[in-house]
């Protein structure tokens, strides 16, 4: 009671012991949980800033209404019973209101009004053959559509709805758009799916107006509650894939995603999803993916960095260019923010030495992401200013090394390696860090077993440049590429003449084939 009282102070009531103390309204806030009461003072705040012409008379008896609508009662107890009702979603008022509407045509515009209101009555009023189609699985025509039945104006009243001057809609009662689609969703079980698909496509047919995007808000903040409440993401996921593809709606579902992924009670549930739809083996669409990329590189990052990264890692291994462009963009955001770009680089070097192979698998991923970015300023790859860093360098030897010792990872390596290798060749400042980082990452003893596949894969990918970088000309680029192998063949056992150091067992040499 006293959060309830506090919130409606902080908004400036000077009567907020009147609403509180009301008999209506305090036998429910005596068992108020805090987020109830929070609840229960908004509901108050948007009730008591209505204007008399818009409160609900129908909460009261013929003899009641006359005296309230004239002045000569006042609507202080009306006001309550509002609060009351909106509480619980006009829940009694939508059950009378079906008992005595059953109409198809009143249904349909009932339902579209809330999920289009502040669009045009002509407009929403247009929606109805198409909500009514997608219900019943064919294209069919309302009754009592022209001249039979009632006309527009009549259908808004019946609603408990207003026109506004420029002929839109507006539902009189707070919540109450939300609560005719939370009435409905549970109405009408059979056919949620129907209209979750009649839903989800309708931002598409709309006019990029402000209230295209007040609409696109409603349905979205719908879509939350929904999954908040119920613990289930079939409206999420398939806004994601309806909405996902268009920029006009993408900040929305990312928006949407996000705040499910930070929810307390369900948070742990929606980061859960998320891993579920970033592996390739789920078949998810790349619209969902991409989307999921998006969530990565947000506010989310900033809690859950270590998991945003894995997510990616995952996403990182598509086949589907939307996708990869959605990581790329993902990891950039990451990298240019100070604050995170230090967290992914400790976060990437504990993979990196990391004994387990789907930490390994993912980094590898995530590290060639990262490696094929470029400034968009000077062209060149954005992690190699860390050439210069000796901590972020160890970064760069280690995560060379995972991916050039991976078979599966060859052909992306040598493409991503010869834009490392444009760089160098047009920069000659790169030259001495470039040339020591990737020997180390080529040569680098990892034990009493060498393995050759870094040395091997690192050769051919400069062999690859050398015959297909359009940089410079080809004798100077084969000149360049020719020092660089010697180089790293004179550090590689395979390559190298010189005695074995005295005191050191040989090593047996392990290799895939090089394609």
């Amino acid at each position: 009671m006293e959060i309830t009282r506090c919130r409606l102070d902080a908004a400036g009531f000077a009567d907020s012991n009147r609403w509180v103390e009301h008999g209506r309204i305090n036998a429910h806030l005596r068992t108020a949980t805090t987020a109830e009461a929070v609840q229960w003072a908004d509901k108050i705040k948007s009730v008591a800033a209505l204007p008399l012409e818009c409160l609900d008379l129908d909460l009261l008896s013929e003899g009641e209404r006359t005296p309230v609508q004239t002045g000569r009662t006042a609507d202080h107890d009306l006001r309550a019973q509002m609060v009351v009702a909106a509480f619980s979603d006009w829940r009694d008022h939508l059950l009378t209101w079906h008992k005595h509407n059953r109409d198809a045509r009143m249904l349909c515009f009932l339902v579209a009004s809330a999920v289009l209101e502040g669009r045009s009555v002509v407009e929403i009023h247009g929606q109805l053959e198409s909500l009514h189609s997608a219900l019943v699985g064919r294209k069919t025509s309302l009754k009592n559509v022209g001249l039979n039945g009632p006309g527009i104006i009549e259908l808004v009243d019946i609603i408990g709805a207003r026109t506004t001057r420029d002929l839109r809609v507006e539902f009189t009662r707070p919540g109450y758009g939300d609560a005719v689609l939370d009435y409905f969703w549970v109405d009408r079980q059979p056919v949620q799916e129907e209209f979750l698909h009649w839903m989800c496509a309708l931002p598409m047919t709309l006019g990029e107006d402000e209230t295209a995007d007040r609409v696109t808000q409603r349905i979205a903040a719908y879509a939350l509650r929904w999954t908040l409440r119920n613990g289930k993401f079939t409206i999420i996921q398939k806004i994601a894939e309806s909405w996902g593809a268009d920029r006009r709606y993408r900040d929305t579902v990312v928006n949407l995603i996000t705040a499910a992924a930070l929810d307390p009670s369900f948070g742990r549930t929606a980061r859960q999803k998320l891993l579920e739809w970033s592996k390739p083996s789920g078949g998810y669409s790349a619209e969902l993916r991409s989307v999921v990329a998006d969530v990565c590189a947000g506010p989310l990052s900033r809690v859950y960095l270590s998991l945003s990264i894995t997510r990616l890692g995952y996403l990182a291994k598509s086949d589907s260019p939307v996708v990869i462009e959605a990581v790329g963009n993902a990891m950039r955001t990451l990298w240019f923010d100070d604050v995170a770009r230090t967290e992914v680089q400790k976060t990437l070097e504990r993979w990196l030495g990391s004994e387990s192979p789907a930490q390994r698998n993912a980094v590898q991923h995530t590290f060639l992401t990262l490696a094929g970015l470029l400034d968009s300023t000077r062209g060149v790859p954005v992690l190699m200013d860390a050439l210069a860093g000796a901590d972020r360098n160890v970064l760069l030897v280690n995560g060379w090394r995972a991916v050039l010792e991976d078979p599966n990872q060859r052909v992306k390596a040598r493409n991503v390696l010869s834009l490392w290798l444009d760089a160098t060749f047009s920069d000659s400042t790169f030259t001495e860090s470039f040339t020591r980082m990737l020997i180390g990452a080529a040569t680098q003893d990892s034990g009493e077993h060498y393995n050759a596949q870094p040395s091997l894969t690192a050769i051919f990918s400069v062999y690859q440049w050398v015959d297909q970088s359009p940089i410079g000309d080809s004798e100077m680029r084969r000149s360049f590429g020719d020092e660089l192998i010697k180089l790293i063949r004179s550090r590689d056992p395979l390559g190298s003449t010189s005695p074995p150091m005295p005191g050191v067992p040989p090593r047996s040499v392990d290799a895939s084939p090089v394609a």
